[in-house]
């Protein structure tokens, strides 16, 4: 069989030989074409080959140990025994085994899941030096995520959060979370279905809140009070991507619609306690004027109020780089079931290069969010705030000096980059306002892996007379 390498090297120097080059533009697609389906099939001959060796190489191994029946007999060798005989080796196994016989036979250490499971994830590490409190450095995140392809339409994808060490870290302040865990069946690239621990699509930026891929060290005020980021509920639901002109062959053609649509159990702002003396109506609200929305989040165990919520989001990007979307989440918040929240959000991306070629180092992102609650008396005497609404404008510029480049070739390289960053937060909870302006600069060595010094200037109610909290913030982090 020819090798990979062999098929390679012919698609480039197959046009190079005397006719390799036909006249015609139609049949040089159609040899190509040819040519690509060839390289394809020795591909996956290839990969069964690969398989195939590496279940021999087990099988090797097992014998080595005296374990053979671990792999069940096929061909002949089962055509022989038969299914009584299948299922006796395999009691045999199990009792030679004992306990251990459960991790042999789970599906992800086959060699055809295997090949197709990654590991990854991101850390980050801060700096704080925030006017009236102490300096402090913190481990925030650790990371680690899991992806496994079983088909091309079969997915799992998970992360999982460190954060501050962990709950057993010396201070105790750490904890350990599934920040998403769900699978994912495409049927086709405009519909699909997922269900787990889903990060639900409440704005753009609950949806790219990794450290490595934002500016600044610091997520917006809008999504920590109004979307309280990272924010996952367990569910199911619907996803889907369309190209509507993608046979046009202009601009048009790189339009791209984008939806989420999930079921899901919903917030938990008023709950039941037996403290009284604390809470005289003997509910509890998790949703305040402090901290927003962000101590209701859901549950990953039980819907409180076996009232179902329901969230989605649209987007629209007419072309690569520039992106309008618009969100929900609806759902009764209380364990009664008697009072409604619905939040609403609209988000935008926007590369103006793409339209005035001078501006493509400008990026430009922006956030809005509002929550309307729904209160009765009871919610009303307990605490629950009233409506909440926030937004945030940033602006981007990327640059670097190709003298730096020519200078320290090994630190400064194709890919590394400068940014300048602006970003201006405000919210308003309940008649309790924050504002924040950011200043920051940036330098990623790789795409990958950046350092972030950040000042922030702090409001209260747009004064900046009530405290003194400006704040200076340094961080790294990295996908690894």
């Amino acid at each position: 069989m020819p090798s990979l390498w062999t098929a390679s090297l012919a698609l480039f120097i197959l046009p190079l030989l005397p006719g390799g080059l036909p006249a015609q533009e139609k049949s040089a697609g159609a040899s190509t074409d040819e040519r690509l389906r060839k390289i394809e099939q020795e591909l996956e001959e290839q990969r069964r080959e690969n398989a195939k060796l590496r279940r021999d190489l087990e099988t090797i191994e097992r014998r080595q140990l005296g374990l053979e029946e671990v792999a069940p007999p096929s061909g002949d060798l089962a055509r022989e025994g038969g299914e009584g005989a299948l299922a006796e080796k395999a009691a045999q196994l199990q009792s030679r085994l004992g306990g251990a016989g459960g991790l042999y036979a789970k599906p992800f250490i086959r060699d055809e899941i295997a090949s197709r499971t990654y590991v990854g994830g991101y850390v980050d590490i801060e700096y704080f030096d925030i006017q009236g409190q102490n300096r402090r450095f913190a481990q925030h995140r650790l990371i680690p995520m899991i992806y496994a392809d079983f088909t091309r339409q079969l997915k799992f994808a998970t992360e999982i959060e460190f954060e501050f060490g962990g709950p057993d870290s010396a201070a105790g302040d750490g904890e350990v979370k599934v920040e998403f865990a769900h699978i994912d069946y495409q049927f086709i690239e405009p519909f699909g279905v997922r269900a787990g621990a889903i990060l639900i699509p409440l704005g753009k930026f609950n949806l790219i809140h990794d450290s490595p891929v934002n500016d600044l060290t610091d997520r917006p005020l809008v999504d920590r009070f109004i979307i309280p980021t990272t924010f996952t509920e367990a569910g199911a639901g619907f996803t889907g991507s369309s190209y509507p002109f993608e046979n046009l062959k202009n601009r048009l053609s790189e339009f791209k619609l984008d939806y989420e649509i999930y079921l899901m159990n919903g917030f938990r702002g008023l709950v039941k306690t037996s403290d009284l003396a604390t809470f005289p109506t003997g509910f509890r609200p998790l949703f305040s004027r402090e901290d927003g929305l962000r101590d209701g989040r859901a549950s990953l165990v039980v819907d409180n109020n076996n009232s179902v919520a329901s969230a989605g989001r649209l987007a629209l990007s007419p072309f690569l780089g520039t992106e309008l979307g618009a969100s929900y989440h609806v759902g009764k918040y209380d364990d009664r079931g008697d009072n409604w929240l619905a939040i609403w959000a609209l988000d935008l991306t926007l590369r103006p290069g793409r339209i005035v070629k001078a501006l493509n180092p400008v990026e430009v992102l922006g956030e809005f969010a509002a929550a309307d609650l729904e209160r009765d008396s009871l919610a009303r005497s307990s605490g629950i705030p009233d409506g909440l609404w926030g937004a945030y404008g940033q602006v981007n510029y990327h640059f670097m000096f190709d003298g730096l480049r020519d200078a320290l070739p090994a630190v400064f390289t194709n890919e590394s980059t400068f940014t300048a960053v602006t970003r201006f937060d405000h919210v308003d909870l309940d008649g309790n306002r924050l504002e924040r302006l950011t200043l920051g600069l940036n330098f990623r060595p790789i795409e990958e892996t950046v350092f972030k010094f950040d000042y922030q200037f702090n409001f209260e109610d747009w004064s900046r007379r009530e405290v003194h909290n400006d704040a200076v913030v340094f961080s790294i982090a990295s996908y690894f």
